[in-house]
């Protein structure tokens, strides 16, 4: 079996100096093609952490990560990945249009407000009427 992910040696430090906290100190990781996985751990353990680094949210301190054989902070290997955080929340500023945009940039697609595409999916979840209300 190939390895979906592998992380090497990773670790993760924010802040600096005296207050700098180790959220991730040295993890050494792999994952088989066709397995699956859980992280548990107590809060603070590094969990969130660990999947922000190999979805490219955050950068590791040192250390490698790969997924599909490809380094995480290749682009291209996050249009593979679904993601949904525990607490999610759209920008307060965007229109439901808008909103439909961002995300589909973010998810490497093209679009634009003029798209047919916004209009059904505004209809598929049932908020055509929040379009143009932010």
């Amino acid at each position: 079996m190939s390895e979906i992910i592998l992380i090497e040696n990773l670790s993760k430090y924010f802040g600096k100096g005296s207050t700098q906290v180790k959220a991730l100190d040295d993890v050494t990781l792999s994952i088989s093609e066709g397995m699956i996985y859980g992280l548990l751990g107590p809060n603070g353990a590094g969990k969130t952490t660990l999947i922000k680094v190999l979805l490219g949210i955050v950068f590791p301190t040192k250390g490698t990560a790969k997924i599909f054989n490809q380094d995480v902070s290749n682009y291209e290997v996050r249009k593979k990945i679904g993601y949904l955080p525990e607490n999610h929340k759209f920008p307060n500023y965007l229109t439901g249009e808008e909103v439909i945009v961002y995300f589909s940039k973010l998810s490497g697609f093209e679009i634009n407000k003029n798209s047919p595409k916004i209009s059904e999916v505004l209809k598929m979840v049932n908020m055509e009427k929040w379009r143009k209300t932010k």
